[in-house]
């Protein structure tokens, strides 16, 4: 099965830096463009990319009861953050919401990227 995303782009390190190799910026490969991309989505908050506005914004949860509500909530939002500038295809995008703790949700970010097997994200989020 081909994959379906092919883009390609600067690596950044989890901190934020850019990656440099042999004195030159390092290419992603595609694989690593769609999980650099989900990634910085799934992490930020607006208006951290003012230009784009694509954070999750899932800060927003903080202080709400854990609770299916909540739950659909965070979907929602990683959803709609995926989905900005068609990024990612809606029928690739499977999230579920599993409750760890009174104060923690673990969100499992499951993207079909054409190849045997989707990229999966996990993403803690405190309450």
């Amino acid at each position: 099965m081909q994959d379906k995303y092919k883009h390609r782009d600067i690596v950044w390190s989890e901190e934020g830096d850019v990656v440099l190799k042999n004195g030159d910026f390092e290419l992603s490969t595609p694989m690593q463009c769609v999980k650099q991309d989900a990634y910085n989505r799934i992490k930020t908050s607006n208006p951290d990319w003012y230009r784009h506005n694509i954070g999750a914004d899932l800060e927003d949860l903080f202080g709400k009861n854990n609770n299916a509500i909540t739950a659909q909530e965070g979907i929602e939002k990683i959803t709609k953050s995926l989905l900005k500038n068609n990024r990612f295809d809606i029928g690739d995008i499977t999230i579920d919401a599993v409750p760890v703790s009174k104060e923690q949700i673990d969100f499992f970010i499951f993207i079909d990227v054409g190849s045997y097997k989707p990229l999966i994200i996990k993403h803690e989020v405190e309450l």
